[in-house]
């Protein structure tokens, strides 16, 4: 049974709220895992959720959320399936299935709880359709291209991508009055890319330009290398050898275990370096509102009456 009540951890106090943070997306990893065990779908704890579960057997003590990669063709098969499996408070976010929704991986949200990011608050607040349930995230995990050509080409892809991606959501922004460019050199990037989200726009819409993107990112296969490209380019910290993921090992993680990938150390090194040394940090998440007891279609009314 997980321990609900607040604790020092690592010389940190994880309040009572965080532990229902924790509790409610551990619950919906059970659900993620239910899923994958039955379409023999293999997925695998990345980034500070394996750093936790090899260092803590948990979450890293100030953390905030669990993150998860799969290779893109088990990516692909649960987006097809997951819907028809959840429970009905359950759903899954993406690109194709929330409107707004503006990042190239996908979330499975609990409708029964409220998690608002400060930059959901400031976009979507005013969307009733948009859920702001509590959410594990899930990343695809897409071949490295191993040649200089294609390295390039697949970073142009990912770069265009992300340029026009700014222009759509500073188009939201804009539109709400929200000033995000404050120094000389953000406001002339920010401008070009609205300027030029104004101009693509009126042509596609940003639902065609993410799924574009997401069949570019998958044209390489039978790579040795493996990794993050779509979100980190081809930085050397979110690559890895393929045969590193080949096997994978269930290790403790709070009250379940987690699937990790078997060279967890060699991964690990790559990314975060001698990762026995803490390095206490900020969520990467900023939370504007957050109540893991009350629906966030309850819980924002009063939210959404100041705007």
């Amino acid at each position: 049974m997980f321990n609900l009540k607040s604790e020092e951890r690592c010389g940190h106090l994880v309040t009572e709220e965080i532990k229902k943070l924790w509790a409610a997306q551990l619950d919906i990893l059970k659900e993620i895992q239910r899923i994958c065990q039955k379409h023999d779908i293999k997925y695998y704890a990345i980034e500070g959720t394996l750093l936790g579960a090899i260092r803590h057997k948990g979450y890293i003590p100030w953390d905030d959320d669990v993150d998860i990669g799969m290779y893109y063709t088990d990516y692909n098969r649960f987006c097809e399936i997951v819907s028809s499996e959840l429970p009905e408070y359950y759903a899954l976010q993406s690109y194709e299935t929330q409107d707004g929704f503006n990042i190239g991986y996908a979330r499975i949200r609990d409708s029964r709880t409220t998690s608002c990011t400060h930059a959901e608050y400031e976009l979507f607040l005013d969307d009733e359709k948009y859920n702001f349930g509590i959410f594990v995230d899930i990343f695809p995990i897409y071949d490295a291209p191993e040649t200089t050509f294609q390295k390039r080409r697949q970073q142009l892809n990912g770069a265009f991508s992300n340029f026009l991606k700014r222009g759509y959501t500073e188009t939201i922004r804009r539109r709400k009055g929200i000033v995000a460019a404050t120094g000389a050199k953000q406001k002339i990037i920010f401008g070009l890319c609205y300027y030029s989200w104004k101009l693509f726009g009126r042509f596609t819409s940003y639902k065609k330009v993410a799924h574009k993107r997401h069949k570019a990112m998958c044209m390489y296969s039978n790579s040795s290398r493996i990794g993050l490209t779509g979100f980190y380019g081809y930085k050397d910290k979110f690559i890895w050898d393929k045969a590193d993921f080949a096997e994978t090992v269930e290790l403790p993680f709070e009250d379940i275990t987690i699937a990790c990938p078997k060279e967890y150390d060699k991964i690990l090194r790559n990314r975060y370096g001698d990762y026995n040394v803490f390095i206490k940090g900020g969520s990467l998440h900023t939370f504007e509102v957050l109540d893991p007891e009350t629906p966030y279609s309850e819980k924002l009314k009063s939210y959404r009456k100041k705007i």
